[in-house]
């Protein structure tokens, strides 16, 4: 099975794991590259980053949860999208949840096909970043409060 990222990120792929491990089947890993490991190009210390979350191209919000919970003890939070979600109607859903569940949101961190050729990190305001065209695959961060450090590095992708 060829998954996309880190091959052990998910509980699903520990899941098939451990049953392959039941069923007697070999099972080989071979570690990839994760996008847990190539947001450090954005400038943010990795330590102050909380628990993960996805961004679900369907009507929930209990993500904003998590991002809620991770503002709460100063810690980044890491929002994966889902595949096939269009970059405008991620942000407008961000947005939108946010705002429903009362969370303000300052600047937040777009994180463009990190590690290819073509790969763009932008910093800002929704509003003006929405007016901006990302490709797949992308992923959003929610900065917490930021070391000096953190704030120079970011603001050089403004």
């Amino acid at each position: 099975m060829l998954v996309y990222g880190s091959p052990l990120a998910a509980t699903t792929h520990i899941s098939l794991i451990q049953e392959a491990r039941k069923r007697k089947i070999k099972v080989k890993v071979l570690h990839n590259a994760s996008i847990l490991n190539a947001i450090g190009e954005t400038g943010l210390q990795l330590y102050k980053f909380g628990k993960t979350t996805s961004l679900p191209n369907l009507d929930a919000d209990s993500y904003i949860d998590v991002v809620k919970s991770n503002l709460s003890i100063k810690a980044h939070t890491l929002i994966l999208v889902d595949i096939g979600m269009s970059f405008n109607d991620a942000l407008r859903k961000l947005e939108k949840d946010c705002r429903n569940k009362n969370v303000k949101l300052e600047k937040v961190v777009i994180c463009e096909r990190l590690g290819l050729k073509d790969s763009h990190i932008h910093y800002g305001d929704i509003s003006k970043l929405k007016k901006q065209k990302a490709k797949a695959p992308f992923c959003i961060i929610i900065p917490s409060e930021l070391h000096f450090l953190e704030k120079e590095v970011l603001e050089g992708f403004s």
